[in-house]
């Protein structure tokens, strides 16, 4: 916590060779709104809570970072967009890193090692609303992963990912497209990958139909509720307030 509440610390230039900034090291440093890497930066780890509550608007990440702890830049509320540099080394994004903040833009350059996005990486990203990968060989997108991003937009989920964890895209209302790559093989569809979001498969026959058929389920409260739990008695009972218990 080397500069903790430094509250009138306006901008910060992190020389070359530091390799790790610990844990809650610009805690509540409201007005730092300028924070830059030296050139060749050897920066390797951010430890967890380093930003909390500071007030840069945007922030490139320096390609040797390897790690980046949860909650790094929690209710940092005035920071919109984060850059990944170029052959970036940070192979899974933690949990929470953007919880209470307004990024609404998330993009890795070329060359990324990202593989996981580790369960609730991007949960709390309310204001979330593109995400680009590059090219990066993602191969896990856990359970949680973008909960409640539900002003999201715009995701390409790459070739490469072979499992989606439950709730992954829970309430992701504005997310009216999504294609699957066929390497996708693990599902929890127990728990359901999508939650609110309803989409049409790209090998439908018939896309008008289907929006027909989707338009009525959200706009008929009986058929959706019959579809989801059943017949109240025999699949399912009230128990108190909105609370139901299943039957079967």
């Amino acid at each position: 916590n080397s500069f903790y509440n430094c509250s009138s610390l306006a901008g910060v230039e992190i020389p070359t060779n530091v390799t790790n900034i610990g844990r809650e090291a610009f805690y509540d440093c409201y007005l730092l709104k300028d924070v830059s890497f030296s050139s060749g930066s050897k920066l390797q780890r951010l430890g967890i809570y380093t930003f909390v509550n500071c007030g840069m608007t945007d922030i490139t990440i320096p390609a040797s970072v390897e790690e980046i702890a949860q909650y790094v830049f929690y209710n940092c509320r005035n920071l919109k967009e984060i850059t990944f540099e170029a052959n970036s080394a940070l192979t899974y994004v933690a949990a929470y890193l953007f919880r209470g903040t307004k990024v609404e833009t998330v993009v890795f350059e070329e060359g990324s090692a990202l593989t996981s996005l580790q369960a609730h990486a991007f949960d709390g990203a309310y204001y979330l609303k593109r995400v680009d990968f590059g090219d990066a060989a993602i191969t896990n997108v856990d359970n949680y992963a973008f909960y409640n991003c539900s002003a999201l937009e715009d995701i390409l989920i790459p070739d490469s990912v072979t499992y989606i964890g439950r709730y992954a895209f829970y309430n992701c209302a504005k997310l009216d497209r999504m294609d699957l790559p066929a390497t996708v093989m693990g599902f929890e569809f127990d728990a359901d990958i999508y939650g609110n979001m309803f989409a049409v498969a790209t090998t439908t026959l018939s896309v008008e139909r289907s929006m027909q058929i989707i338009t009525y389920l959200n706009t008929n409260s009986e058929l959706r509720n019959l579809l989801q739990y059943g017949i109240e008695g025999q699949h399912y009972e009230i128990v108190e307030g909105p609370y139901y218990d299943r039957t079967d």
